[in-house]
């Protein structure tokens, strides 16, 4: 179930895009526990308030929940297997039809390096490869 509180005088029906946002969240449940969503969540937010096909807003977002479970357990298996430092992102374009992105970026400072500086791009997939 979701609540949404409505002050007076911001209009007590909710847009329907606050709708198809509020549906999506709570299909996305799933993902609470995701580094990758955790990084992206907000900024997924202003992006589907902004484009007027709900249908391209879910095929979006169902490719967003794809990608950040192919990095969340291909970050686990790298952080088990190889001890370089190696990690893998989910980036959303700011261009329009947005774009999901999985990046691979490493560091040779290791894995624990917090210094994004340090970070440079090995590759740059989308989702489907």
């Amino acid at each position: 179930y979701v609540l949404k509180l409505v002050c007076p005088g911001e209009g007590a029906a909710p847009m329907q895009d606050d709708l198809v946002l509020q549906k999506e969240e709570m299909d996305t449940s799933e993902l609470n526990n995701s580094a990758s969503w955790k990084s992206l969540q907000d900024y997924v937010g202003q992006v589907v308030r902004q484009m007027s096909s709900k249908s391209a807003a879910s095929q979006l977002l169902d490719e967003i929940k794809l990608a950040c479970r192919l990095t969340d357990e291909a970050n686990e298996i790298t952080a088990e297997c190889r001890k370089e430092g190696l990690s893998f992102e989910v980036d959303l374009t700011s261009t329009y039809p947005p774009c999901v992105a999985i990046r691979v970026l490493e560091c040779e400072k290791g894995r624990d390096c917090k210094d994004e500086e340090e970070w440079k791009n090995r590759y740059i997939w989308s989702v489907r490869q």
